[in-house]
C-alpha cells in the first residue's frame, strides 16, 4: 500500500487528493464485441470529473489508445506501459470507477468501490447490485427502422441475455445505440453526488424498470442511472 501510494504520488497524485479511476474496453480490430467502446466518447466525462475536483487515473493494458493531455489526468497506460501492479490499489482507493463490462468492474464490486458501468449489453445479467452506489448505463438496441427496443422488448428477446462477443449466437448482428458522450458525462456527475452523500433519487421510473426486470427473469438488478432513465423515458414505458 505504501509503495503504491508513493508511486502514484510521483506521478502527480497526492494521498489526500480524491480521484476516480477509469478502465474501458476499446473497439476490437476484428469481430463483434458489444462490450467495447470508442474512448473519445468518454472525454467529456473525464473533463466533468476534473471540473468537479477529482483527479482521474486511467489504467489498463499497453495496447490501449493514448489519451489527450488533461490537467489532472494520470494515465498509467502511458506512464507505466505493461505494468499492472497499481491496478488493484487504484480501484480500491478510487471514489468510484468508470468502466465497461470487464474484470475491473466486477472487482470493484467485490472490494466495495462504487462503479459506473457504461455501455452495458445483456442488461439481464450484467448489472451487479452489490455496492449501493453502483450505477449502470445500458446500450439500447434498434430495429431495422431505427426505432429503439424498450427494456421489456429487450428482455423478451435473446438480446437481454446475450454476451455481445460472438455474432453467431443470434440470427443477425443487431444495431445498437451506444451511450452518448452526454449520457456518460451526466452519469459521472450523478456518481459524484451519490458518492458525496447527495442522496438517492428513487422515483417512479426506477420502480418501473425494476418491475419490468423482475417480470422478465433478469438475473441481476443493479440500478440503472437515474439520468439515463429521465433522458430515455420511453425505454421503460
Amino acid at each position: 500500500i505504501e509503495k503504491a501510494s508513493d508511486r502514484l504520488q510521483k506521478l502527480g497524485l497526492s494521498p489526500e487528493e480524491p480521484f476516480i479511476s477509469i478502465h474501458l474496453r476499446e473497439l476490437p480490430n476484428a469481430g463483434v464485441d458489444f462490450r467495447t467502446v470508442d474512448i473519445a466518447t468518454y472525454f467529456p466525462a473525464i473533463k466533468e470529473a476534473l471540473n468537479l475536483g477529482y483527479k482521474v487515473v486511467r489504467f489498463g493494458s499497453s495496447h490501449m489508445s493514448p489519451l489527450p493531455t488533461f490537467n489532472g489526468l494520470i494515465d498509467l497506460v502511458a506512464d507505466s506501459p505493461g505494468d499492472n501492479s497499481l491496478d488493484l490499489y487504484t480501484i480500491w482507493k478510487s471514489s468510484f470507477l468508470v468502466s465497461t463490462v470487464s474484470g475491473p468492474a466486477g472487482l470493484a464490486n467485490w472490494i466495495g468501490t462504487p462503479a459506473l458501468t457504461t455501455n452495458v449489453p445483456s442488461i439481464g445479467i450484467h448489472t451487479l447490485s452489490g455496492v449501493s452506489n453502483n450505477r449502470y448505463l445500458p446500450q439500447v438496441y434498434l430495429r431495422e427502422n431505427g426505432k429503439a427496443l424498450s427494456l421489456s422488448e429487450t428482455l423478451e428477446s435473446p438480446l437481454g441475455f446475450w454476451h455481445g462477443a460472438l455474432s453467431d449466437e443470434i440470427p443477425a448482428v443487431p444495431r445498437v445505440r451506444k451511450n452518448s458522450p452526454e449520457d456518460i458525462r451526466l452519469a459521472v456527475r450523478e456518481m459524484f453526488f451519490l458518492t458525496n452523500g447527495g442522496g438517492r433519487r428513487d422515483h417512479e421510473l426506477e420502480a418501473t424498470a425494476l418491475k419490468i426486470r423482475r417480470e422478465n427473469n433478469s438475473a441481476s438488478f443493479g440500478k440503472v442511472s437515474s439520468e439515463f432513465l429521465e433522458r430515455n423515458q420511453n425505454w421503460v414505458t
